[in-house]
């Protein structure tokens, strides 16, 4: 089921490249508002951008190998 799931992750790379474009838009917009880290609830959007982003590169290494 690993590799049917890799597959399927390398039929949907163009999805993933907009899902890790996204996590820049986050980084930049953080590198340009600082002051939203003090905001509990963007805090935890930025915990879900983190997450996310190393999800992405867990499973497009995965993929590769």
């Amino acid at each position: 089921s690993a590799l049917l799931f890799g597959r399927f992750l390398g039929y949907t790379f163009p999805i993933s490249w907009l899902v890790s474009n996204g996590m820049l838009h986050c980084y930049l917009f953080l590198f340009f508002f600082p002051d939203m880290l003090a905001d509990p609830f963007f805090l935890e959007f930025e915990y879900h951008c983190l997450a996310g982003s190393f999800l992405l590169i867990v499973f497009l290494v995965h993929t590769n190998f």
